[in-house]
């Protein structure tokens, strides 16, 4: 038996498929190429040599498919200040996994809060760089880091100016104008001595998947990043992103403390594509900005005659429209009437149109604009200005599951697309809501929301420093559509979630019908006020609601419960008078103050 079983597992072994090992660390410049020739030898699995592979442009892999990239103990630590660390373009089903993504050194700037004041200059803090970190660092884009927690404390501004002071690398900082945490009633969350400043840096994409379809990335970690940590666009079928981690990394050299931020911006960023991505296991926490954002783009009506209509978009658009096919799908939102109108692409066709009007949207108005004229199956009137997207290029279909993001500066989940599933997340401590569906036409980021599963996840402390400009977004879990009207999301499920201490509105359902929230906990709910005031109240918001609605129809609730609500909890259920067809209720154990 002993012999059989010996020549069973040669067999097995001869019969394995063959793997091919390339790469040096000491020749770091040569690793692209070498994968290169052993996929055109048809090797179909490669191993990476381990080792710090230091790099001046992305480990950059073309028109390949069909392959496992194995790169565990691999470190591609970028040494350019602009360049990624990965690109995977126009691929099909190729998997890389184990790699460490980084820099060389890190690129946000870091510096310990010395002194606040004012003087006839205006607002400043004295700061001091802390070793390690980026000399160069303007501060730009900057937050603040609890001194003794080391979590995000409050946002900081836009710094006008840097003096220097008399003390090795120590500046006095000016804030451009009054700086956001000035606007905050919680004075504790105010920056002071002894608190860090961070500040988002140069940088690329660490790992972009462009044009690219059925791919996996697996237990990759990314540390001391750039911009975005993962980013997709026009990606035909769904990539795939298991057990990934982006996170703060170990102390730089010659530094004394660790990064307090892991990068510039979103953790996952999936743009234009016509499948979104399936999410499952990973872990994202110190990023700049959300977690997730999941979305497709919005393109100015220039103007319309008949069934042709010139539509503009910025020159530097990613998504532009070239790549669309009669028959597809575009919706077009009128700004005049709030209506959205269906309607099919017969034909595009270049055009040299220029308008010499000035779009009310930022995105539109402060950027060089290029126009297309489509033909519709359809005649339209609508006014200058409207807007308009194709729901097949939002990222569609994407499932979300089993992953963790936390301690970042923004929001959790951003998503923007139809027939999506987020299960069994956690998202904790973020600045701003934990989950949002909400257009957003101040990024002419697109679309509305429909047939959106969401159940299963926890939210956790989220909400606590939702700024003014996420005003419109002041909840813990929050369907709206910034910049526009009308019930665009529809066929929302909200269920099996639980909400712990948020001190702000636990959900907020704004334009959407068809929306079901069921069996839902919400535990220690509004105990204080919000750090921040009463950020929602401009927007109508109900601040001491558990759930808000309006401007919106079917809307149905069931098996929710409140657990140990605060003294801020005046009301469950929170309905305006422009919301028709609310079935059910929420009752809480005991009304507030």
């Amino acid at each position: 038996m002993r012999y059989l079983l010996s020549f069973i597992l040669l067999v097995s072994s001869a019969l394995a498929e063959p793997v091919a090992s390339v790469g040096s660390p000491s020749v770091p410049e040569a690793l692209q190429g070498q994968i290169m020739d052993a996929y055109n030898r048809g090797e179909r699995k490669i191993t990476i040599t381990p080792g710090i592979y230091v790099v001046k442009a992305p480990l950059t892999l073309r028109e390949i498919r069909d392959v496992e990239i194995a790169a565990y103990g691999v470190e591609l630590a970028v040494d350019h200040p602009t360049s990624g660390a990965l690109m995977l373009e126009n691929c099909h089903n190729v998997q890389f996994k184990g790699a460490i993504l980084r820099y060389a050194k890190p690129h946000t700037g870091q510096a310990r809060i010395l002194a606040v004041g004012s003087d006839d200059e205006g607002e400043y803090c004295d700061i001091e760089l802390e070793p390690g970190f980026p000399k160069d660092a303007t501060f730009a884009i900057a937050a603040v880091v609890d001194g003794l927690t080391l979590l995000p404390k409050t946002d900081g501004g836009s710094a006008r100016f840097l003096q220097s002071l008399a003390g090795p690398d120590q500046f006095r900082l000016y804030w451009k104008g009054d700086p956001s945490w000035k606007k905050f009633p919680d004075t504790s969350i105010w920056p002071a001595p002894g608190d860090y400043l961070v500040c988002r840096g140069p940088g690329g994409m660490m790992c972009y998947a462009k044009g690219s379809q059925s791919c996996t990335f697996e237990d990759i970690t990314i540390y001391w990043g750039g911009q975005f940590g993962f980013y997709e666009s026009h990606s035909a079928s769904a990539n795939r992103y298991i057990r990934n981690t982006i996170t703060y990394g170990p102390i730089p050299p010659g530094a004394r403390m660790r990064a307090l931020v892991s990068q510039s911006a979103d953790g996952l960023h999936c743009g234009g594509s016509i499948v979104g991505p399936t999410v499952e296991g990973c872990l994202f926490e110190g990023q700049m900005d959300d977690g997730v954002n999941i979305h497709g783009s919005f393109y100015q009506i220039a103007r319309s005659r008949g069934s042709i209509v010139t539509m503009g978009f910025p020159s530097d658009f990613l998504d532009a429209p070239r790549e669309y096919h009669p028959d597809d799908a575009i919706y077009i939102y009128d700004v005049r009437k709030h209506t959205l109108l269906a309607r099919k692409i017969v034909a595009i066709n270049e055009t040299n149109f220029v308008s010499s009007r000035q779009s009310r949207h930022s995105r539109f108005a402060n950027y060089p604009m290029r126009f297309v004229d489509l033909t519709l199956d359809e005649e339209v009137d609508v006014p200058y200005d409207s807007v308009a997207w194709f729901p097949s290029r939002c990222g569609a279909g994407y499932r979300i599951n089993g992953c963790t993001i936390r301690n970042n500066w923004s929001r959790g989940f951003l998503l923007k697309a139809d027939d999506g599933s987020l299960t069994n997340n956690i998202v904790e401590r973020t600045p701003g809501a934990g989950i949002v569906l909400s257009t957003e036409l101040n990024w002419a980021e697109a679309g509305y929301s429909r047939k959106v599963t969401i159940e299963g996840n926890t939210l956790r402390s989220c909400g606590f420093l939702n700024v003014a400009a996420l005003g419109e977004q002041a909840g813990g879990l929050v369907v709206t559509s910034t910049g526009m009207e009308g019930h665009g999301h529809a066929e929302i499920r909200i269920r099996n979630n639980t909400f712990e201490n948020i001190d702000l509105t636990n959900i907020i359902i704004r334009h959407a019908r068809d929306v079901i929230i069921s069996d839902n906990k919400f535990i220690n709910p509004l105990h204080r006020t919000s750090s921040t005031g009463d950020i929602g109240k401009p927007f109508g918001i109900d601040g001491q609601a558990i759930i808000w609605i309006d401007d919106s129809e079917r809307i149905t609730l069931s098996g929710n419960q409140v657990i140990k609500p605060g003294p801020y909890a005046r009301s469950g259920l929170s309905v305006s008078t422009s919301v028709e067809e609310v079935t059910g209720s929420l009752e809480i154990p005991q009304a507030g103050l």
